[in-house]
């Protein structure tokens, strides 16, 4: 199991590292400019929403955050 974590890893840090850098859009929309890039969003009982985290998609399951 820890080989296919440090795998995994490995591979997720090689190719972030092959991609240009994101750069901030100041929370618009830019097309398909980035469209793995997101973020993940928090309601609380009073049913505002805040951003909690944003990271990019790295498969169609899994969200990586920074």
């Amino acid at each position: 199991m820890r080989k296919k974590l440090l795998a995994t890893t490995v591979l997720v840090i090689a190719l972030a590292a092959g991609q240009a850098p994101v750069r901030a859009v100041n929370g618009e929309l830019d097309g398909n400019a980035h469209p793995n890039v997101g973020v993940m969003l928090v309601q609380n009982a009073a049913g505002d929403i805040f951003e909690f985290c944003g990271g990019v998609l790295i498969s169609p399951t899994v969200f990586l955050t920074n």
